[in-house]
């Protein structure tokens, strides 16, 4: 092996190192963001969420004095919520942390698969699938359920309907989930075009 191919090598198996580790350490991440985000929807006061609410005028404190502002986002809390509501909400944030994990456990196989050399091969074009799939769905499953979630909150808080827009979050998500989806195809057209290769060999 001549000293380009080493150092090409070593680059390899650095970046792969560098992937899985910055993968462990978004699962953790996850994982803290997750207990977090319980320990915020339920304390002593019963269940709080942040919810879109009818425009408001209201005054925030200034150094010069109150300025007015229009208030269209506020936490919501009830005392005593309901059985769908506390399911609702429950679901709606495991939704979106076990499609998160899910996609590391993608991007882990691939990295360790790459760093076997197996860049094209079947299971990579699989977890490539399963990749697209698990961000989607759990942007998709996250978001209408933190929908019902919020339905509910409403009416149980006498808070009166508005129509709801989609947080910068879940649009971050619907672009991850076509990139990959974009790069599954790619490894799909490149496995197939190794296939034929070996074939002809």
């Amino acid at each position: 092996m001549n000293t380009a191919d080493s150092t090409a090598e070593r680059a390899d198996r650095r970046d792969i190192i560098t992937t899985l580790i910055t993968c462990g350490a978004v699962a953790i991440g996850v994982v803290i963001a997750t207990v977090n985000r319980f320990f915020a929807l339920f304390d002593a006061s019963g269940l709080t969420m942040e919810v879109q609410v009818p425009l408001q005028d209201g005054n925030v404190a200034g150094e010069s004095g109150d300025v007015p502002v229009g208030v269209w986002h506020a936490f919501v809390t009830v005392p005593d919520p309901s059985v769908k509501l506390v399911v609702f909400a429950v679901l709606a944030v495991l939704a979106g942390t076990i499609g998160w994990l899910s996609a590391l456990g993608c991007v882990t196989v691939l990295a360790l698969d790459f760093s076997r050399g197996r860049v094209f091969g079947s299971r990579s074009v699989r977890m490539l699938s399963l990749l697209t799939t698990s961000i989607a769905v759990g942007v998709i499953a996250s978001y209408v359920l933190t929908v019902f979630a919020t339905n509910v909150l409403r009416t149980e808080a006498g808070i009166g309907a508005v129509n709801m827009s989609l947080p910068p979050e879940y649009w971050l998500g619907i672009v991850a989930a076509v990139l990959a989806g974009v790069l599954a195809v790619a490894f799909r057209r490149g496995a197939k075009l190794q296939k034929d290769t070996e074939g002809l060999v």
